[in-house]
């Protein structure tokens, strides 16, 4: 199944607040240095992200916890 294909969510910035407990300024910083998923533009000044990318990230930062440097990594790779 292609990415078009599959079917996910899209969570506005809020939700991924509260999902992730991230402030705003951390999730975007965070982008910037590629440790984050990419938002995606859908027109109009409105952005979300693919709530797939977040759970996946969720599961790298608890993943994180067994490694010897807390997980981290140099960039986040996008599995999905």
């Amino acid at each position: 199944m292609t990415p078009a294909q599959s079917v996910s969510c899209f969570l506005r910035l809020p939700e991924v607040m509260h999902r992730t407990g991230l402030s705003r300024p951390t999730i975007y910083r965070r982008m910037e240095q590629k440790t984050f998923p990419m938002r995606i533009p859908l027109g109009g000044g409105v952005v979300a992200w693919d709530e797939r990318e977040i759970t996946a990230w969720q599961t790298d930062r608890l993943a994180a916890r067994e490694m010897p440097n807390g997980g981290i990594k140099q960039g986040y790779r996008n599995t999905l």
